[in-house]
């Protein structure tokens, strides 16, 4: 393999370039009547699979999350399909996330993974999970999560290139454990936090192109046009979608 010297300015040029860059933001509401948090199992349900523990508490659907006073919707995916051209940027401040599995359920229930990243799955549960990935172009895994798995302890997953949507993620013992991962090879992508803000960094100037998914409506805009300026954080103020795109 051929090696590549890097000069103190070179390095000091594209520390600059990334410093530089601007970004985006806003906030995903719902719009119309903001629907009831559901039990999805119910507290000391005996029937339920290791009741002990996945029916200690109340679990409620996790599948769409409003904010109950401002309307913000929770883990709703942006990204870019592909960087931008010529676009530079760091590598991830982790290089290896948690994924836990506690209280029988996933966390976090979205988040973003890149390729340049490691996914370590562990359990804070006492009983048996498993993990099984529903991704479009990487290789599917399916392992058994043991008891008690700490940090250091856990699975590696990693992937060989980006995915085209948020990949699906189960377990098959407690089937209503569902989670989202996008999986990208560039850090242009955000998942909405609680009260339904992201914060995307890193862009360079132009015109760029967002796609935005949630799990129930699946792609809310196809083609969610950003121009950045001046390397400044361009702000989109609130993007509000109508409950009826939320509905089975």
């Amino acid at each position: 393999m051929k090696k590549i010297a890097f000069s103190t300015a070179m390095v000091v040029c594209l520390a600059a370039s990334v410093a530089s860059a601007g970004g985006v933001k806003g906030v995903i509401k719902m719009k119309g009547s903001i629907p009831e948090p559901v039990i999805q199992v119910k507290k000391g349900d005996a029937s339920v699979k290791d009741a002990a523990v996945c029916a200690a508490q109340d679990l409620y659907k996790n599948d769409l999350v409003v904010d109950q006073e401002t309307g913000g919707i929770a883990n709703v995916f942006l990204y870019m399909r592909k960087a931008p051209s010529g676009a530079k940027f760091d590598a991830p401040e982790k290089k290896t996330l948690i994924f836990d599995q506690k209280n029988c359920r996933f966390v976090p229930h979205a988040q973003i993974v890149r390729t340049d990243q490691v996914v370590e799955v562990i359990s804070s549960d006492g009983i048996a999970h498993n993990f099984h990935s529903y991704p479009i172009r990487n290789t599917p895994q399916n392992i058994l999560v043991a008891p008690n798995t700490q940090a250091g302890d856990g699975t590696k997953v990693e992937f060989d290139g980006p995915e085209i949507l948020p990949m699906k993620v189960g377990c098959d013992i407690h089937p209503w454990m569902t989670a989202w991962w996008m999986v990208v090879d560039h850090p242009y992508a955000a998942v909405t936090n609680e009260k339904g803000e992201f914060e995307i960094g890193e862009l360079p100037d132009g015109e760029h192109d967002f796609r935005v998914w949630h799990e129930k409506a699946g792609y809310l805009e196809k083609k969610l046009s950003v121009t950045v300026k001046g390397g400044k954080v361009t702000d989109l103020g609130t993007l509000e979608f109508d409950a009826s795109a939320f509905e089975e």
